[in-house]
């Protein structure tokens, strides 16, 4: 999945999700992500399973309700970006809970340079954290 020169604004639950492969968003602007009906969620960027990649590049994501960005054992490479005004800037999760029982998987940030964190003139290097945030759960299959 590749997205590029785009605007997500004003979504509920998630801005952009990425379930289980490699996906790339460069130059893109993540905004304003709303939880949903109830009350749940609220991730600009979401990346979530073990074969699960990606690459955020030139992008900005701001004002989400609950995690600018967040990892769910998976691969997270971010470079020349900022993760601005978000309750959570960055989430990193090796251990959730899914309806199938717990899942443990490693987590991999690696951060190519130029990409702060903060809100306002508080804008400062980036650092992963788990807040313990549960995954959104994948859509159903396409029939």
């Amino acid at each position: 999945m590749e997205v590029r020169d785009s605007l997500v604004s004003g979504t509920k639950a998630a801005g952009i999700a990425v379930y289980g492969r490699p996906a790339t968003i460069e130059r893109c602007e993540v905004r304003d992500v709303a939880p949903d009906r109830a009350g749940k969620f609220g991730d600009g960027v979401i990346i979530q399973g073990a074969s699960g990649a990606l690459r955020l590049e030139g992008s900005v994501v701001e004002g989400c309700a609950r995690a600018g960005v967040s990892v769910f054992g998976a691969s997270l490479t971010i470079g020349a970006s900022a993760l601005r005004c978000n309750a959570i800037d960055l989430d990193v999760e090796s251990r959730w809970v899914e309806a199938t029982g717990i899942v443990e998987h490693e987590v991999s940030l690696i951060d190519s340079g130029g990409t702060v964190c903060g809100c306002g003139d508080a804008l400062s290097r980036c650092h992963g954290r788990s807040a313990a945030l549960e995954p959104l759960p994948p859509p159903p299959p396409l029939p």
